[in-house]
């Protein structure tokens, strides 16, 4: 097994940070975090390709959006996969 070293530390902040950065801009509120994939059915997910693109992302992004208590607002999941790992990406958002 490698161990994690400020580097690796460094990237994953990084990537998390752009990540969130391009995507709150459009959101009330976003909450960003690192998942396992197996832990989401994408089969309940909306696919389409990203405009967000970074070397450690796949191009394809998972949206699943339902509305708000007021109509006029929903809530949604965005999911990008980490290329070649186990993990994805995630990030809750109101709009």
């Amino acid at each position: 097994m490698s161990e994690i070293n400020n580097e690796n530390v460094k990237q994953l902040h990084d990537l998390i940070s752009g990540f969130k950065k391009n995507y709150e801009e459009d959101c009330d509120f976003a909450y960003v975090y690192l998942a396992i994939k197996e832990d989401f059915n994408l089969d309940e997910y909306s696919e389409q390709v990203s405009d967000y693109e970074h070397e450690f992302l796949d191009d394809i992004e998972y949206i699943h959006q339902t509305s708000g208590f007021s109509g006029d607002d929903f809530n949604g999941t965005l999911i990008r996969n980490i290329k070649g790992t186990d993990y994805c990406l995630v990030i809750e958002y109101s709009m």
